[in-house]
């Protein structure tokens, strides 16, 4: 239903508002891995194919912004990474050459490395917090964060 939603919400975007990007990901097997790549694959790759892709842009979107991921640690210790690894999770986007000021936490700006914001979305979880009137605390990140959690259970 959410896709479907989604989906009618862009449909119903007047067609200057919506643009469309194309492009081509590669993919290919090396040492019985499989990589995927923006640019053909090296000589010598086995099972390279072309992938075709296209999207829809939703309106705020900045190609310039890559993803924040965070990724636990064998000890359970957060690993913050622009490079997402097995089990790293997308918290948010940042600028490359711009200060931790600037990374975000699902469109909130986080002031150090969005770990407020991380502690409300997972308190509002384990709450099954319904209502942005329920999120409260000492920290505006924890809130944010809960109020995300609200906010993406609406959707």
């Amino acid at each position: 239903m959410r896709v479907m939603v989604i989906l009618m919400a862009f449909l119903c975007l007047p067609a200057s508002a919506q643009e469309v990007v194309t492009g081509t990901v590669y993919s290919y097997t090396r040492n019985g891995v499989r990589h995927y790549i923006s640019k053909p694959p090296p000589p010598g790759s086995e099972n390279a194919r072309a992938i075709n892709y296209s999207f829809v842009k939703a309106p705020g979107y900045d190609p310039d912004a890559k993803l924040l991921y965070k990724c636990p640690l064998a000890d359970g210790t957060p690993l913050y990474s622009a490079t997402p690894y097995v089990g790293c999770t997308a918290i948010g986007s940042y600028k490359q050459g711009i200060s931790a000021r600037a990374m975000t936490f699902r469109g909130y700006r986080c002031t150090k490395d969005c770990s407020g914001h991380e502690a409300g979305y997972e308190w509002a979880t384990e709450h099954d917090i319904e209502e942005e009137s329920d999120c409260g605390g000492n920290s505006q990140s924890f809130i944010e964060g809960c109020r995300t959690y609200v906010e993406d259970r609406q959707q």
